[in-house]
C-alpha cells in the first residue's frame, strides 16, 4: 500500500470514529420499542393502558401506542394513558421524536400532550398540548439546553373523557443526542478535509 493510499485511509478511519462516537452517545434506552416492549419506560396511565405493537411504526418494526384508534363509537376510557423515561441531560442535548395522532374529538374533552417532567414528576415544559387528526408521523425536536445535568424525563400522553370518541397517538424514534465533543468535531474536520486533499491529489495525479 503506497503512502497516499495509507493516509487517505487513516483520514477516512477518523472521519467514521467521529460519527460513530456521536452515534454511540445516545441516552435514550429503547427509544425506537425495538424490544417489542416498554424496557426503559414506565408506564404511569393506564386508561387504556399503553401497548408497544407493529400497527405503524415509524421506522424498524415498533412502535409505541397511548390512547384509543377507533372506530367510533368504541369502549373509550376515562383518564390518561401515557409512559415516560428519565435520564440525565448531557452538554447541549437535543430530544426528538416522530409521533402520529388520531382523534375523533377536540381539545376541550381529549387530547395528545408531550412534556418534560422532572424526577417527581411535576411538569417542566409542555412540549405540545393538542388534538390533532394529521394521521401522518411528524418529527418534534426539543432543545434541552435549559436542564444540562439534570435528570428530567419525556412523557407521552393521550387523554380520554369517556363519551365513546377516541383520541390516540403513536410514539416512535425517541432519542436525546448531546452535541458532539470539540474533539470529536476536531477529529470529524480533520479527516474530512485531509480525505478530500488526498482524493484531489490523487486525482490530478492519474490526470
Amino acid at each position: 500500500m503506497n503512502m497516499k493510499k495509507l493516509l487517505l485511509l487513516s483520514a477516512m478511519s477518523l472521519f467514521f470514529f467521529a460519527i460513530t462516537q456521536s452515534a454511540s452517545a445516545q441516552i435514550i434506552q429503547n427509544g425506537g420499542f425495538e424490544t417489542g416492549n416498554f424496557n426503559g419506560w414506565t408506564i404511569d396511565g393506564n386508561s387504556n393502558t399503553p401497548v408497544v405493537n407493529t400497527v405503524r411504526p415509524h421506522s424498524g418494526t415498533y412502535s409505541a401506542a397511548a390512547g384509543l384508534f377507533g372506530p367510533f363509537p368504541s369502549p373509550e376510557p376515562t383518564g390518561d394513558s401515557s409512559f415516560f423515561q428519565l435520564f440525565t441531560v448531557p452538554n447541549g442535548g437535543t430530544l426528538s421524536f416522530w409521533h402520529w395522532d388520531y382523534t375523533t374529538d377536540t381539545i376541550t374533552f381529549d387530547w395528545q400532550d408531550a412534556y418534560i417532567i422532572n424526577s417527581s414528576g411535576v411538569i417542566l415544559q409542555t412540549i405540545f398540548h393538542q388534538c390533532n387528526n394529521t394521521q401522518t408521523y411528524l418529527l418534534t425536536t426539543v432543545s434541552l439546553a435549559a436542564y444540562v445535568g439534570q435528570t428530567v424525563g419525556v412523557k407521552f400522553l393521550v387523554h380520554q373523557d369517556g363519551f365513546g370518541d377516541d383520541t390516540g397517538m403513536y410514539v416512535d424514534d425517541v432519542s436525546v443526542v448531546p452535541e458532539p465533543s470539540v474533539a470529536s468535531l476536531g477529529l470529524l474536520g480533520f479527516g474530512a478535509l485531509a480525505a478530500t486533499a488526498i482524493v484531489r491529489r490523487m486525482r490530478r495525479s492519474a490526470a
